[in-house]
């Protein structure tokens, strides 16, 4: 393998069978098709399954508001809120992939000793940043819905 000097040694030392090593440990072409293809998949398959368990869960909340407040529209209530389950398997298979990728690329990173360089903010981040277009915060991050409501007090 030819490789430039500067990315194959570092300043710790690594030898470049480290580098080697972590490179093939990231298994480019099963993390590319198989893995990270799957984890599409999943993503979307939990996108319809949780579209479906709603959509299901407004039709029978409207015909207990139409007065038909029957123990089979409950029971289908129930069944739908079911879909938590199964998308919380698919997501595990999600997480379980990402720290893999995340094990693995920091392992990269450590044997060839790089450093992150900076990046510029692309249009669409800088949007979504200004517009506050990131979706709902992280745990322990942003408004509490608590301190929201205090807002309209």
């Amino acid at each position: 393998m030819t490789a430039r000097p500067d990315l194959m040694s570092d300043p710790g030392g690594a030898p470049e069978a480290d580098l080697q090593a972590a490179i093939c440990s990231l298994n480019p072409a099963r993390f590319a098709g198989e893995r990270i293809g799957g984890a599409l998949v999943e993503l979307q398959a939990a996108r319809q399954d949780v579209e479906k368990a709603v959509e299901r869960i407004l039709a029978e909340a409207e015909a207990m508001l139409d007065g038909d407040t029957s123990v089979e529209r409950a029971i289908a209530v129930m069944e739908a809120c079911a879909v938590h389950d199964i998308v919380g398997q698919r997501l595990t298979k999600v997480e379980a992939l990402l720290a893999e990728l995340d094990r693995r690329l920091a392992r990269l990173a450590g044997a060839a000793a790089l450093t992150a360089l900076p990046e510029a903010e692309s249009p669409s981040e800088a949007r979504q940043r200004e517009l506050w277009l990131n979706g709902p915060a992280r745990p322990a991050e942003g408004l509490s819905q608590a301190d929201a409501d205090r807002l309209f007090e």
